[in-house]
């Protein structure tokens, strides 16, 4: 698996754990990106998720939404479908969807990931929007199967610049290489992520609309976060000018 990089962006995951958070200074401190706690289960929402949607967006970051998983057959895994994507229809988000697959319940590897993907497929079914699985490298490497391995990963490891590689990804999408950041804006320990941009080769202008934020830009193009502003470094995201136009070389 490839390790970190100077060209990647950065960003955070958080949930009701970080409390109130300062958005803006996040922002200001180089982070472009935030994945947000939704759901849990078949009926727990994260209280702050919204809060955490509206003022990340508002600051400028791309935001992404995931599910912690608890199911333990097929009927679970649909409930907790439903229960994800009900709670964040309304809630645009520029990043994919993520189920949260930290825990077995007793499950093997084979079961485990069946389970996973026929969850990530009924959210992608329900919401016509990219999928990502999250899991830590110990799960990767001895939980999991290749039936998983065309799904995007966000994978974590701490402690290093390069995760422990396994036989189901050659590469990730996103890696958590830190549960114990320190971000300006966030009180406490924050997770910290970094992820590779997706860059199109094909040349691409967009005027801009009323009503346009720097992600709607991103989503509404295909862009992952980061593409905009990387290729056109002019690119304000909180001076965005209605009328203007812009072109990805």
């Amino acid at each position: 698996m490839q390790k970190r990089s100077p060209n990647h962006s950065q960003g955070v995951d958080v949930s009701h754990w970080q409390g109130d958070i300062n958005w803006q200074k996040v922002a200001d401190a180089g982070k472009r990106f935030v994945f947000i706690k939704a759901t849990e289960g078949e009926g727990w929402t994260d209280p702050k998720w919204k809060d955490h949607a509206l003022g990340a967006s508002k600051a400028g970051l791309s935001i992404g939404f995931y599910h912690f998983a608890r199911f333990k057959n097929r009927a679970e895994a649909v409930r907790e479908a439903r229960h994800f994507v009900q709670t964040i229809d309304a809630m645009p988000s520029a990043l994919p969807h993520v189920l949260d697959l930290e825990v077995t319940n007793g499950l093997s590897k084979v079961e485990l990931s069946e389970l996973a993907l026929f969850f990530l497929e009924n959210v992608k079914k329900w919401t016509d929007h990219e999928v990502m699985l999250y899991t830590n490298a110990n799960m990767a490497a001895n939980h999991l199967t290749s039936i998983l391995q065309h799904v995007p990963l966000w994978i974590a490891h701490y402690g290093t610049d390069q995760p422990r590689p396994n036989k189901i990804w050659k590469k990730w999408r996103v890696f958590q290489y830190s549960n114990r950041g320190r971000v300006p804006g966030i009180r406490g320990f924050v997770d910290l992520d970094e992820m590779v941009p997706e860059v199109s080769d094909e040349p691409h202008t967009y005027t801009i609309q009323a009503g346009d934020t720097f992600w709607d830009l991103e989503r509404k193009n295909g862009w992952a976060h980061g593409t905009l502003q990387k290729l056109n470094p002019l690119v304000n995201p909180r001076r965005l000018q209605i009328g203007q136009s812009i072109r990805i070389p």
